[in-house]
């Protein structure tokens, strides 16, 4: 057992240094499952927890080589992780359920970091397949408990921020770009490649008629998919600060909130300062229906906070706020069926294209494009 902290002292090509690792792990994992080794003792780390740190409590199975592919942007720094934790895990062979493994935050992947500064909401005893509170003509009601959530009713502004949201083909006109990046790489490599993370520096090709100003807030976005023959999804990236800038050149941003990947050549825009809301929307009994387009990051399953998108043809009178209940009305013929409510999405986002709403109640397991979606709730 031995194998492993020699693998990357040694000069073995480094194919055959990844089969032997993963083999390796694989046998840890394997032992663990089937209980070969007696259950260690459950140790947690002697110092608090760092500002610049997350933690992962250890489960059965778990191997450093596991932690590492699932936290890290390279699986290969597990060493990094044993020596961060080395106070705790004595030989990085053998490490035991209980334990908490401190992993730089630096390093862990955005789509993870994301998840785990998810704030949680209140317990309660409701699942995401709950009940229906209602018949189906009054639609569904739901008390608004959604992850990350700080109070029972609203819609945030980070919930806004990050939203996908329909516009012209090809993206808002004038729009700007992420230029070139200011920190040079000290390993040579091009600069298409960069991935770019917060606080980082970029220099920014201003949209149309943007002025330089310091702490001008701009949005940064990519292309999605078409929504329709003039219609595009456009599925934001971030948000970057601007700092300075000079004659004649870009100007100098900061990345001050991350949603995606960023990479050079992504579009920016101006930051829409909607507001968020924290009203209560009062019952509609016979809203505008919309159709289900599109669903952000396109889940097997979509459940709370999904991001789904809608048809626009009610976009004059949607607010963010109102509530549209999901209608399941597709069924076998062979066993014909009356349609049932599926979810009960809020509108966090609205344009002439699209109207971008957020998964806050669900009683079917089923989210799909096509859907009908129907107003059934309306901010005042």
């Amino acid at each position: 057992m031995r194998v492993l902290p020699l693998l990357f002292q040694s000069r073995v090509p480094r194919v055959i240094a990844i089969a032997t690792l993963v083999a390796v792990a694989g046998s840890a994992s394997n032992a663990g499952a089937q209980d070969q080794r007696k259950p260690g003792p459950t140790f947690t780390n002697s110092t608090p927890l760092a500002a610049d740190e997350v933690e992962h409590v250890v489960k059965k199975g778990d191997t450093l080589w596991d932690i590492a592919k699932e936290y890290l942007k390279d699986p290969f720094k597990w060493p990094e992780v044993f020596r961060r934790n080395s106070d705790i895990v004595e030989n990085p062979h053998w490490i035991y359920p209980g334990e908490n493994i401190r992993i730089p935050r630096g390093e862990v992947k955005p789509e993870v970091l994301a998840k785990i500064d998810t704030k949680l909401a209140s317990p309660s005893d409701r699942t995401v397949f709950s009940t229906v509170h209602s018949e189906f003509g009054g639609g569904l009601s739901s008390d608004g408990s959604v992850l990350g959530r700080e109070g029972s009713f609203g819609v945030s502004a980070g919930e806004i921020e990050s939203a996908p949201f329909g516009d012209r083909k090809g993206g808002p006109s004038g729009s700007g770009r992420l230029a070139a990046a200011y920190d040079r790489p000290g390993i040579e490599a091009p600069d298409g490649q960069r991935r770019f993370s917060l606080r980082d520096r970029v220099f920014v090709d201003l949209p149309t008629g943007v002025a330089a100003s310091p702490g001008q807030l701009l949005l940064v976005y990519r292309l999605g998919n078409e929504l329709s023959d003039d219609a595009q999804l456009m599925i934001p990236t971030g948000i970057v600060r601007i700092e300075s800038q000079n004659p004649g050149q870009p100007a100098l941003a900061s990345i001050v909130r991350q949603f995606g990947e960023i990479r050079l050549g992504q579009s920016v825009t101006r930051l829409v300062s909607t507001a968020s809301n924290s009203g209560t929307p009062a019952p509609v009994a016979s809203g505008s229906s919309e159709k289900v387009m599109f669903i952000a990051s396109s889940p097997v399953l979509p459940s709370l906070q999904s991001y789904v998108v809608m048809t626009a043809r009610s976009a004059i009178s949607a607010k963010v706020g109102d509530r549209y209940t999901l209608i399941e009305d597709n069924v076998d013929p062979r066993y014909p069926a009356p349609p049932v409510p599926a979810a009960v999405a809020e509108v966090v986002r609205v344009t002439p294209f699209a109207i971008t709403a957020i998964l806050i109640d669900q009683d079917q397991p089923r989210i799909r494009p096509g859907m009908t979606a129907r107003l059934t709730a309306r901010m005042p």
